[in-house]
């Protein structure tokens, strides 16, 4: 009897699994979330954060959904905003030049400096540190680091990315730019810009996730991975890349709702996404290319 209602268990598993779809719903008309190119995107509990070059500082509250856009103030003739970290304190951090880390509050003010040593190309957050990524690049090392955004000497190695070798120093930095996505918990999912897998690490370990739908023809090659919004250690939402076509605009144009690896649910996305403002086991919330923000749910 025990076996047949293991067995039994295990057929509506499979039956409510199978059941199961991803289905997108318009939470904005378009045109609220700038046309800009977004460097950086933050998330800090009901609250995402996105930096954009203009520069300006979007703020999306969960749940409202209405952008609150700000101008930077503050900025000096040389500087121009790279990244965004928001820590466990709910402080708002980038890179004002590769030397500088700046303090953003969220009325868009830059209002603190700290000078750092080694210029930063990157910037994002991991708890109460910046995880970052500096020059020089050092193959066989670990592409990033961290440190307590006022003690920036205070460094220590992000394990899970391993800086990669290439024949020219442009190869070198093309082939080891990184980007990090939303994180949970102490947990960050990192990659390189043209990688097929991505790396979860929490500052003391951190491992390798394959996925077999980034190895298909119908990715962008050079950036198969888009986003990554973790909900826990073995679940994710991954947005896979938009085949480039010619000039036309790219962005994300699928959507994954995984567990360790395997695909479980998939939509394709229109319009194309820009970035993933907030993810949670039942829905992912992504800026669209057309400016709005749009939800994808899991439906039964």
């Amino acid at each position: 009897m025990a076996m047949i209602a293991a067995w039994l268990v295990s057929l509506l598993t499979v039956a409510g699994a199978a059941a199961a779809e991803l289905r997108s719903a318009t939470l904005t008309k378009p045109g609220l979330v700038p046309d800009a190119l977004i460097v950086g995107r933050a998330t800090c509990g009901w609250k995402s954060w996105l930096l954009t070059e203009t520069p300006e500082l979007i703020e999306i509250k969960i749940g409202v959904w209405t952008p609150a856009i700000r101008p930077i103030g503050g900025l000096k003739p040389a500087e121009r905003v790279w990244g965004l970290a928001c820590l466990s304190d709910g402080s708002l951090w980038t890179l004002a030049t590769p030397r500088t880390v700046a303090r953003i509050e969220p009325g868009g003010q830059i209002v603190e400096r700290v000078d750092v040593v080694l210029p930063r190309i990157a910037v994002f957050g991991a708890g109460d540190r910046l995880l970052f990524q500096q020059l020089p690049l050092a193959p066989g090392a670990a592409a990033l680091a961290t440190s307590p955004p006022r003690q920036p000497q205070t460094v220590h190695a992000w394990p899970g990315l391993i800086g990669r070798t290439a024949r020219t120093r442009e190869d070198q930095l093309a082939r080891n730019l990184v980007n990090c996505g939303i994180g949970v918990a102490a947990l960050v999912p990192c990659w390189f810009a043209d990688d097929r897998q991505f790396t979860v690490s929490d500052g003391s370990n951190g491992r390798r996730i394959g996925f077999a739908p980034l190895s298909s023809a119908n990715v962008d090659s050079a950036a198969p991975i888009w986003d990554v919004a973790l909900v826990d250690a073995n679940r994710f939402w991954l947005l896979t890349s938009a085949p480039r076509r010619s000039a036309t605009r790219t962005g994300g144009g699928r959507l994954y709702w995984s567990d360790t690896g395997r695909p479980l649910l998939a939509l394709d996305l229109t319009p194309l996404a820009r970035v993933v403002v907030t993810a949670s086991e039942t829905r992912c919330v992504v800026v669209t290319i057309a400016g709005a923000l749009m939800e994808i749910g899991v439906t039964r």
